[in-house]
């Protein structure tokens, strides 16, 4: 079984139903797969064949589920890439994952004659729209029927994820079409499960593992799923009001702020809404309270996961719960069906309920390996890098990562990466990069700089350099000039101590 399986089920039980909307285009399961089945024939015409790993390089929009499923059915490996990223990271990462095709947003048309100096792998660079690849004049060597696939096993791969891991570089995570369907049955054990009279709205990017993963999960069950290019909170309200949205996302969940000061905002508006799912950041009561103040009818999930989904937790809070038992808002739930979690000390062994281990997780969801580096898992588990303890009900606490990242607007941004580039710049002398809590981002990446002796630093110059040489969300948002900086016994930058005292301390540049 695939997801093009689980897809097609939707398709014979609700065929004249909306399967997908975005902007104002909007497809029922039976457009949606007649689209699927064109563009998987046009696939086959360009001869793109099993095994070979495609890069998709398109913003939200309709095509995306089509590309999907039309490459999972003639066996290749869907490959989504982060279009907020630079040239140059994109072009080490085609390099990563060895892609033979890339399809581009035709908005985008121009680059693939650049990219071909630098990505010899890519033998096809093809455009397309919402609608429709470019067509090759190839005869086929065969043709797909709708509800038809190619042979597929189990353990073959059919998508790469990018995640940073916990070194701040972009890692694949190979996933097989075995996992990808654990994916989905796992989640109908979950307090957050789709069914076929949801609609889920989503403005998270469809290449991060959470956008991609509501969406198949959504077009499983047979819900609707509406996808937003960007964030737009006007645009959210005016959606939940128009298409009676019953389930949404909040990434991060800071961004309830937006929404609620929103000119547009009105509870009546919100009030189809009974399930809130946060991610991408932690949840204090006072972002808690805001969220049930705005959706006065909802639930708020509050959950755990990763492109590798070794591990998923979650658990739902009620406005009953939150009242009862305010705790639990820090908690990011109980291990979901088939997900088992161990918390290890240093050396292996599990620590005691209630005290601090780093997560390890084996689940029939997990990844097959990374591209380009161990993940040194142990037996089938895999670790996490986080750290958590847990309560006696089995509830799970997050309490730090063991490398420092940080969740700024719902991405993860490494402090390593940022300070290796700022370390570039000929005025700055040393530098270290952290995470200050923000109303709007959840986390701004904030820079102590050191300058070099007898140089000035403009601000704006010092983010823009920034901004030229990896992804824009990865600016420091705050810049602080000191002299020096305190070091440890071991003569190591006593970082936790001095962020705290710049945290009390005006930014000497902000934006």
């Amino acid at each position: 079984m695939t997801l093009y399986d689980l897809f097609r089920g939707s398709v014979q039980d609700f065929p004249e139903r909306t399967a997908i909307i975005c902007g104002e285009k909007r497809l029922t399961y039976r457009q949606l797969d007649a689209q699927i089945n064109e563009l998987t024939n046009d696939l086959i015409k360009w001869g793109i064949g099993k095994g070979e790993r495609v890069g998709v390089y398109f913003p939200n929009c309709t095509f995306y589920p089509a590309m999907l499923y039309a490459l999972l059915r003639i066996g290749a490996v869907f490959v989504p890439f982060n279009i907020r990223l630079s040239y140059f990271e994109t072009v080490e990462l085609i390099k990563l994952t060895g892609c033979s095709t890339f399809i581009f947003d035709r908005r985008y048309v121009g680059k693939e004659k650049e990219d071909k100096k630098h990505c010899p792998s890519i033998l096809r660079w093809i455009a397309g729209d919402d609608e429709k690849v470019d067509k090759c004049n190839c005869k086929p060597h065969y043709e797909l029927c709708p509800g038809e696939s190619i042979d597929i096993a189990g353990e073959d791969e059919g998508l790469i994820i990018f995640t940073g891991g916990t070194t701040g570089n972009a890692t694949g995570v190979v996933v097989t079409h075995d996992a990808l369907v654990s994916r989905v049955v796992m989640k109908y054990r979950d307090e957050q499960r789709t069914m076929h009279y949801d609609v889920m709205l989503n403005h998270s990017p469809m290449f991060h593992t959470g956008g991609l993963s509501l969406m198949i999960q959504t077009l499983s069950a047979g819900g609707c799923f509406v996808m937003s290019e960007k964030f737009d909170p006007d645009a959210i309200i005016e959606d939940c009001e128009r298409y009676q949205v019953t389930q949404m996302v909040l990434i991060p969940p800071n961004i309830i702020y937006s929404i609620a000061d929103s000119p547009l905002m009105s509870s009546d508006k919100l009030s189809s809404v009974r399930l809130c799912i946060v991610a991408g950041g932690a949840a204090d009561s006072t972002v808690v309270g805001k969220i049930f103040d705005t959706f006065e009818n909802a639930s708020i999930y509050l959950n755990y996961g990763s492109s590798e989904n070794s591990i998923t937790l979650g658990h739902i809070m009620s406005r009953k719960d939150f009242k009862q038992k305010p705790w639990r808002i820090k908690s990011v739930g109980i291990a979901n069906m088939a997900s088992f979690v161990r918390l290890l000390d240093e050396n292996g062994n599990e620590v005691p309920t209630g005290e601090v281990g780093e997560a390890w997780g084996k689940s029939p969801a997990q990844m097959k390996y990374y591209l380009g580096r161990d993940s040194n898992a142990v037996n089938g588990w895999i670790p996490t890098g986080d750290l958590f303890r847990k309560d006696e009900d089995g509830y799970f606490y997050f309490v730090s990562r063991k490398k420092n990242m940080i969740k700024s607007g719902g991405e993860s941004v490494y402090a390593e990466e940022v300070e290796c580039v700022l370390k570039q710049h000929p005025d700055i002398k040393d530098c270290i990069v952290f995470g200050l809590p923000d109303r709007t981002y959840g986390d701004a990446v904030a820079a102590a700089i050191v300058p070099e002796v007898g140089k000035s630093l403009v601000g704006e110059e010092i983010v823009d350099f920034v901004k030229d040489r990896i992804a824009s969300y990865k600016k420091p948002r705050k810049l602080f000039y000191v002299d020096e900086f305190p070091l440890t016994a071991a003569g190591k930058i006593a970082r936790g101590e001095f962020t705290e005292t710049l945290a009390a301390r005006k930014p000497d540049y902000s934006i």
